[in-house]
């Protein structure tokens, strides 16, 4: 993903987290790159034209606020611990598809819409969520399916299978760890960074930094209902040193 399209994400947490982001004049004085200010400034006009950060001009500083629309944006369906806390009904869902190999635009569509929205792998062609499956809505519909390219089903274990090894076969939790592993060694690291920051601008990049870390960790993790979680899984842990994190941000960034 591109700096200026990660950006966008990080500006907004940003104007929460602080409350308001003050900008110098036109210029950001961060001794990063003309390009990576470019990419600051276009990213800031981009979510004022929807609506999602209001501006004005304090003295010599722009004052940034987030508006409600952003706040909505921020409150979206990957909130984790809302995606832990939803109720499961047991059954799992299944779509088992056969697309011709000469359409492979329409099977890259296929993977990539499943990546999205977390399912999980079995095989090349079975893929598997935990949530009630809204066909009315999907890639499906679109694409036109028909019985014989794709099946969507509902299912329970039975005896000799259990959840816990289907969730174990479905999802890469290794590297689920490795990333939220990494998330966490940040966190502990910049605490003393955030500790001695002496201004807003300084605190930033360390903001930046935690956001493209904990969005990597959120890419992989299928977020599943806590009756599904494999034994040592790290999400809850990591989250709640965010939070820790992100509390010491703010009363750091309220003391300069």
């Amino acid at each position: 993903m591109a700096v200026a399209d990660r950006l966008i994400d990080v500006l907004l947490v940003a104007c929460e987290i602080l409350d308001v982001l003050y900008f110098p004049g036109k210029h950001l004085r961060w001794g990063e790159s003309t390009r990576f200010r470019g990419d600051v400034h276009r990213s800031l006009g981009y979510l004022r034209d929807h609506g999602l950060i209001e501006r004005r001009r304090d003295a010599s500083r722009w004052v940034y606020r987030l508006t409600e629309k952003g706040r909505q944006r921020l409150g979206g369906d990957l909130e984790p611990e809302k995606r832990w806390n939803r109720p499961w009904d047991g059954l799992w869902r299944q779509v088992v598809f056969d697309i011709p190999a000469r359409q492979k635009a329409v099977r890259a569509r296929l993977l990539y819409w499943f990546r999205a929205n977390r399912f999980g792998y079995l095989q090349d062609s079975v893929w598997i969520t935990p949530d009630p499956l809204d066909l009315s809505r999907s890639l499906f519909r679109s694409l036109h399916a028909t019985a014989d390219m794709a099946a969507f089903l509902e299912s329970r274990v039975v005896a000799g299978s259990a959840n816990a090894d289907l969730v174990t076969c479905a999802w890469d939790f290794r590297e689920v760890s490795r990333t939220y592993a990494r998330y966490s060694r940040f966190v502990e690291g910049a605490s003393s960074r955030l500790a001695e920051a002496c201004s807003r601008n300084e605190v930033w990049p360390i903001l930046l930094k935690e956001k493209r870390l904990w969005s990597a960790a959120l890419q992989g993790d299928p977020l599943l209902p806590r009756l599904l979680w494999p034994k040592g899984y790290p999400g809850a842990a990591a989250f709640a040193a965010r939070k820790r994190f992100l509390g010491r941000v703010r009363e750091r960034a309220a003391r300069i």
